[in-house]
């Protein structure tokens, strides 16, 4: 799937998303829906979906040498905004050079 085809997954899907990620949240703490698409994976058919804590959040943000901040506002956002934040993996130029799209998943619209 593409990125596209995920957001749009995500939304039309939103009661199930929603509450696959509100257990995650109540048995391991604050977190995001990640998402591979099919330019990591190489097949359209396979998308592999994950549950990442604040904590793996920021040491993959660390490991980046990207700050925090920014991305746990986004988490607690989406919260208080009644959807749920997800993250999509997708490869850049290289095969080396990974893309990150952060998304709010809301009942009405993705953001």
């Amino acid at each position: 799937m593409t990125k596209l085809e995920i957001i749009h997954a995500t939304h039309s899907n939103f009661s199930e998303f929603l509450r696959i990620w509100r257990d995650h949240r109540r048995e391991q703490g604050l977190g995001a829906l990640v998402f591979v698409s099919e330019e990591m994976t190489g097949n359209e058919e396979e998308v592999s979906c994950e549950y990442w804590t604040l904590s793996e959040l920021r040491q993959y943000m660390r490991r980046m040498q990207q700050y925090d901040e920014v991305f746990y506002k986004w988490l607690t956002n989406a919260e208080r905004e009644g959807g749920y934040p997800i993250i999509i993996f997708s490869s850049g130029a290289g095969a080396e050079i990974e893309q990150l799209h952060f998304s709010s998943v809301k009942k009405a619209q993705v953001s």
